[in-house]
């Protein structure tokens, strides 16, 4: 047999090329199952080993990748802002569309884990189904739709806040004008009491009558 690391994927991993013909030629290993068979074996290996297998380091990835997702649904409108809150959290979402129903699936994949070397041939991450089995692409449709109409909602309590305040705000200014108007009102109201009943003329004349009296 030879034994030969790859690195196709960043997961460094190992090839094993196994001659199942011993040198009389007799057919030492059965063809059926034998990936399947060989995946025990190598498994029954590392846990020999205290080393993690495939299975348990994909569990862990699965388990961060829906931990991620399911956070950045809680703050996403659409797909466009599920992608960016995924990006910033270090995942990559690739998302698959249909004619019936637009988007049908989606596949995550850590940026740590992508090869651009071999991606044509080899689709690093996971599909939803694989990641979970709780959570579907209409789950998560539905999820963005509410945080959309939840967005809009907050938003028009805002328009209608900022309406009641003009509204109180222009009541202040018409009560203030108003009572300017009135202050104004009596401002001249005491002017006129205050105001000589008599005009200069008339008084001239007075004076005259009484320096008469006196001569």
């Amino acid at each position: 047999m030879i034994l030969d690391i790859h690195s196709s994927t960043k997961q460094k991993h190992i090839h094993f090329i196994v001659d199942r013909v011993d040198i009389n030629g007799v057919t030492t290993i059965k063809a059926h199952k034998i990936g399947e068979n060989f995946g025990k074996a190598v498994r029954e290996v590392c846990q020999e080993m205290n080393l993690k297998t495939d299975i348990e380091i994909g569990k862990e990835k699965k388990k961060k990748m829906l931990e991620a997702l399911m956070a950045s649904l809680k703050i996403s409108r659409n797909f466009a802002e599920l992608i960016d809150f995924m990006k910033k959290s270090g995942y990559r979402i690739t998302l698959c569309q249909n004619e019936k129903v637009g988007i049908s699936g989606m596949r995550i994949v850590r940026f740590e884990d992508i090869n651009h070397q071999t991606e044509r041939d080899y689709k690093p991450g996971y599909k939803l189904s694989e990641i979970t089995s709780m959570l579907r692409i209409t789950d998560i449709k539905q999820k963005l739709q509410e945080n959309q109409e939840r967005a809009g909602d907050f938003g028009s309590k805002n328009i209608q806040v900022g309406a009641s305040e003009n509204v109180n705000i222009n009541t202040y200014l018409n009560e203030q004008k108003n009572s300017s108007s009135v202050s104004n009102q009596l401002e001249n109201m005491a002017k006129a009491l205050l105001k000589p009943t008599f005009t200069a003329a008339q008084d001239d004349d007075l004076l005259k009558k009484k320096k008469r009296k006196f001569r």
